[in-house]
Formats: structure tokens, sequence, C-alpha cells
């Protein structure tokens, strides 16, 4: 309904989740510092989805005029949500938007949008064909956690998304890369102790059909 505040995520997330085994709980969009504390000790572990841009103000950049729908208040609570899980040393998981929100929490920056910043592109980022289907395959780094779960160097994967990241975070590395070199996952490099992943495609889109993205969902709720 027009002028209806909502809170909500894609059915795929939860179906996803669950059919890994994990029980869905949707957290609440809140800024008070209590409450999201309260948040992460109810949970086991945090998923940060997909979404609206991130406001470039967090990696001090300017708006430029490509740049898409932003929300300052979920930029604030995500951020505040994430740091809190890392600080409990919950697992963290996130996807499209979500990987972008965890390089920008932790220093990093991004290409507000890849068709005009990225020098080279020549792949669909924004696939035309069903989101749950592969767009393209992307690199895996043998020596990553994404490697042990899939146990092989290339992946076929969805892609859903305009903007990338342009400066890695300190503290983590890259995991996989499309054939353009844009990155598609990256993971903290103490991993065992804090694990934080995330990955630019939509695996709970693809999970349904996709063994290798439901494998994606089993390994990190077996973190928990």
């Amino acid at each position: 309904m027009h002028g209806v505040e909502r809170v909500y995520v894609n059915r795929d997330y939860i179906h996803s989740i669950m059919q890994a085994g994990g029980i869905p709980l949707l957290l609440p969009l809140l800024t008070e510092h209590s409450m999201i504390c309260r948040f992460v000790d109810m949970v086991d572990a945090v998923v940060f989805s997909g979404g609206q841009d991130v406001h470039p103000q967090h990696y001090n950049a300017e708006p430029a005029p490509h740049l898409g729908q932003t929300c300052e208040e979920r930029d604030i609570y995500d951020m505040a949500l994430l740091r809190q899980a890392h600080a409990q040393k919950k697992p963290i998981f996130g996807i499209c938007r979500g990987l972008q929100l965890i390089n920008v929490a932790f220093g990093g920056s991004l290409y507000q949008d890849i068709g005009v910043d990225f020098d080279g592109t020549s792949l669909q980022h924004e696939q035309k064909e069903e989101r749950h289907t592969a767009a393209h395959t992307v690199t895996i780094d043998p020596n990553s956690w994404l490697y042990s779960v899939f146990g092989k160097n290339t992946l076929d994967t969805n892609s859903v998304h305009h903007q990338a990241i342009d400066q890695l975070a300190p503290g983590f590395q890259v995991t996989a890369r499309a054939e353009d070199g844009i990155i598609e996952a990256i993971e903290k490099e103490n991993i065992h102790h804090h694990f934080v992943v995330g990955v630019q495609w939509h695996p709970e889109m693809m999970a349904h059909i996709n063994k290798d993205m439901e494998t994606l969902f089993r390994a990190f709720i077996n973190r928990i």
C-alpha cells in the first residue's frame, strides 16, 4: 500500500535457510543500540540480504548520477548490526548488498555503477534471464573457505547487481572473481576466529534447484 513502510525479505532467503537446516528469524529495522544488541544475543548467525545501494557517504564519496536508490536508516541499522554480530563473533554471511555492506563497514569502497566506473567490464552483471538461472562463472581462490565448500575452481552464478567492490577492506581477501575482474566473493582473513563471508551473487534465488547453492547455505549453517 502506498505510503506504508514495511520490513521484509524475499521468501527465497527464508526457504534457503530452512532447506539448509536453519531456523530463519527476521529482525526488524530499529536503530536503538540496546535493541540491536539484544537481536544479536537472540540469534546464532546473521545473514545480510540484498537491497538498496549503500550510500557513498559511508566510504567518503559523493553521490554520482548513476547511484541507485539508498536508505540511510537501513545503512545505519545494518552497519550497527554487523559490528555487534562481529563483536560477539557470530557467523556473518553477506549476499549482494550484504557483501558490499561488509566491505564498506570494514573500510573498503564501492564502484557506484559498474558500467560507468569500472573499466573493462565484459559481462552481464544485471542479467536479463530469470534470476534462478546462471549468468556467468566465477573463479574461486583455492586457498579459501569458499573452495573448501565447493571443492572446485569455477562456479556458475547468477548476477543481479550494478555496484561492486572497488577498494577491498583491510583484513579481507578476495576469494572469487568474475572473468572481467569484478570481485564476486570475500572473506575475513582470520575466518576461523571471525567468520565473515560475502558473495556478490544471489545463492538464495538458485538454492531450490542448484545443489551448489544449497551446499553453500548448509556450510554456513554448519558454522553455528
